[in-house]
C-alpha cells in the first residue's frame, strides 16, 4: 500500500512539472517571441540582417520542445504508470494547447491591434481552429505510437533506464524515434506543399534558405529523439532514487519492496 503512494506521488508531482513546462513555453512564445517575431519581421532595418533567421531559430526551437516534452511524458508514463494515467497527460497537452494559440493570437493582436469581431471570425479565428485541431492530430497518433509500443514491454527493467543512444531491441528507444518523427515529417510536408504553391528558388539565397529549412526538420527528428530519450531517463531515474530514498527510510530490502509493491 505504502509503495502505490509513492508512486501516486510521483505521478502527481510529475503531472504538476508538465504542467509548468507545457504552459511556461505556451507563455514565453507569447510573451517573447510573437513580438519579437512582429518587431523584426515589419522592421525594415532588421529585416535586413541576420535578426530574421536568429528569430526564426528560437521559434523552431521552442515549437519542437513543446512537442518533445510533451511526447516524452506521455511516453514515460505509459511505460512506468501504466494506460490509467494516459488521461492526466492527454488533459494536460489539450489544456496547454488551447492556452498556447489563444495566448499568442492575443499577444499579436497587442502589437498589432484588436480586430473587429467580424474580420476575427472570418480572418483568424479559422486558422486557430486549424492550429489547434493539427497539434492534436499529432498527440492522437503519439498516443497511437505510445499505446502499440508500450504493450510490448514485459519487464520493465530491460528497457529503463536507456543505456545506448541507438538501441533497435529497445521498445522505449523505438518509440522515442517514432515520437520525433512526428512533428518534424509534419514540418516537412507543409514546407514541401509551400514550396510547391511558391515555386523554385529565385536566386542563391533563396536556394540555400530552402536547404537549410530541410536540413532544420531533419535534424528536428534527430534532435528530438535524442532529447526525448533523455527526458524519459532523466524522470525515470529520478523516481527510482526517490523509491529508494523511501525504502532506505523504512528499512525495506529491494526483495521487500518488491513484493509490497506487487501487493
Amino acid at each position: 500500500m505504502e509503495k502505490s503512494l509513492i508512486n501516486d506521488a510521483i505521478r502527481k508531482r510529475y503531472i504538476k512539472r508538465l504542467f509548468v513546462l507545457l504552459f511556461g513555453i505556451a507563455l514565453f512564445y507569447a510573451v517573447v517571441c510573437t513580438p519579437v517575431s512582429i518587431i523584426v519581421s515589419s522592421d525594415i532595418l532588421l529585416s535586413e540582417t541576420a535578426w530574421p533567421l536568429v528569430v526564426d531559430l528560437v521559434l523552431w526551437v521552442f515549437n519542437y520542445l513543446y512537442f518533445w516534452i510533451a511526447f516524452a511524458f506521455l511516453l514515460y508514463f505509459a511505460v512506468c504508470f501504466g494506460k490509467s494515467a494516459y488521461s492526466a497527460v492527454v488533459g494536460m497537452y489539450l489544456g496547454a494547447t488551447v492556452f498556447r494559440y489563444t495566448a499568442n493570437l492575443v499577444s499579436g493582436f497587442y502589437q498589432i491591434g484588436f480586430p473587429r469581431s467580424s474580420v476575427f471570425v472570418s480572418k483568424y479565428l479559422p486558422y486557430f481552429i486549424i492550429d489547434i485541431f493539427m497539434d492534436a492530430v499529432q498527440f492522437s497518433i503519439a498516443f497511437l505510437v505510445v499505446h502499440f509500443c508500450t504493450e510490448k514491454i514485459v519487464v520493465l527493467s530491460r528497457n529503463l533506464p536507456i543505456t545506448k543512444l541507438i538501441d533497435r531491441r529497445n521498445v522505449v528507444a523505438k518509440a522515442a524515434f517514432w515520437l520525433a518523427a512526428i512533428p518534424a515529417l509534419i514540418q516537412l510536408g507543409s514546407r514541401v506543399i509551400y514550396d510547391i504553391d511558391f515555386g523554385a528558388p529565385r536566386g542563391l539565397s533563396d536556394l540555400l534558405w530552402m536547404i537549410f529549412s530541410y536540413w532544420s526538420d531533419c535534424m528536428g527528428l534527430v534532435i528530438g529523439y535524442f532529447v526525448i530519450l533523455l527526458i524519459v531517463n532523466h524522470l525515470y531515474v529520478k523516481a527510482e532514487e526517490t523509491k529508494l530514498s523511501y525504502e532506505a527510510e523504512e528499512g525495506l530490502s529491494p526483495n521487500q519492496a518488491e513484493e509490497e509493491e506487487e501487493e
